[in-house]
């Protein structure tokens, strides 16, 4: 049985005088639209009004902008915590570039940083199959080694990702941040529990990345078993990317082979970023607790850019901070076709 997905949205038109057009009457666009799961709405305005803001990566490199960065330095183990020895018997976890260790300002009880690289400032290109792979597969090996530990067994797989500004990161130096949490937070929460509502009519994922598939509107492409789509109801002032991995309900549903085609398709994401010149992003891994089977595993992209370089005014604003109402000047329509040559790209290689 397949769960019913129901794209709603409101188109309005706001009149105005426009002094621009020697004061003559004119009416603007927007939309209003409903997350298919949950029903939050987003809003569309300011049609083509934001563009990315171009990024200065010199200037994060200059020793007075660094100051000191535990994450540098071939001494950077000495000025990271390590995890106890009946945690992690290694104290931290390594693999290629990637060093995972606690986060010494941890959010949650099982709170982590993954160190993904060497170097300090690492602009898109940089990010190779191998850097993301590796620190994605450092993530997978700490959640399940601290799953099998879990008395409750309810424990959610979290990654997040800030990268350069204005994302939020502390640090420009680029890591993820590994979690297992009991308290999934509110978006997170969200999700899980509207998941479970639909699962009485079938698996919501799963319909959603067939749904979104037949429409092709906001279909991007396939990496694997990974579905990739631009979000109805978009998160970000430039649009949000959802990766969808139907059928991967926990970690025993999710290998390196996961790690490996969504590392692929993130690689594709930040080739386009570079031709829209996006230098920032948020990212999200999101996956259910082990023994349910309507949460399906998914990530959440949503570039980021500063509105003008002059204020450095940050893309958020009251909408999104105290109303949780975002707004996006990219139609998810628009975004999709942005993007999906270079998943198509893809596909040709493999062929």
């Amino acid at each position: 049985m397949a769960a019913s997905i129901e794209f709603h949205r409101r188109e309005i038109l706001s009149r105005l005088k426009d002094p621009r057009r020697g004061d003559g009457s004119t009416s603007i666009p927007l939309e209003i639209r409903w997350d298919p799961l949950t029903g939050r709405s987003a809003r569309l305005a300011h049609f083509g009004a934001i563009k990315a803001q171009a990024l200065d990566y010199e200037f994060y490199r200059r020793p007075e902008v660094i100051g000191h960065c535990p994450f540098c330095g071939p001494d950077r183990e000495a000025q990271t915590p390590s995890f106890p020895r009946d945690l992690i018997p290694e104290g931290r976890l390594h693999r290629g570039q990637a060093l995972l260790v606690p986060n010494l300002f941890p959010y949650d009880m099982h709170s982590t940083v993954c160190i993904l690289t060497r170097e300090h400032v690492v602009p898109l290109p940089g990010l190779t199959p191998e850097i993301l792979t590796d620190g994605l597969g450092l993530g997978l090996e700490f959640w399940r080694r601290l799953q099998e530990r879990s008395a409750s067994g309810s424990t959610f797989p979290l990654m997040g990702w800030n990268y350069m500004p204005p994302s939020g990161g502390g640090l420009v130096h680029p890591h993820h941040q590994y979690f297992l949490i009991e308290e999934p937070g509110n978006r997170f929460r969200l999700e899980f529990e509207a998941s479970a509502s639909h699962a009485g009519v079938g698996d919501y994922w799963s319909a959603l990345a067939a749904r979104e598939r037949e429409l092709e509107e906001r279909f991007i492409g396939s990496t694997g078993a990974w579905t990739w789509l631009a979000a109805f109801a978009p998160e970000g002032v430039l649009g949000e990317i959802i990766a969808i991995l139907p059928g991967a309900w926990d970690l025993d549903h999710f290998d390196e082979e996961s790690v490996a085609s969504l590392s692929e398709g993130l690689i594709r994401c930040f080739r386009y970023f570079e031709s829209a010149s996006i230098h920032s992003f948020n990212a999200a891994l999101f996956l259910g607790p082990r023994g349910q089977k309507h949460f399906a595993a998914h990530l959440r992209l949503v570039p980021r850019t500063f509105l003008n370089l002059r204020d450095m005014a940050p893309d958020v604003n009251f909408l999104k901070m105290l109303m949780d109402e975002p707004v996006s000047v990219l139609r998810p329509e628009e975004l999709a076709a942005q993007i999906r040559p270079f998943f198509r790209e893809s596909e040709h290689q493999r062929k």
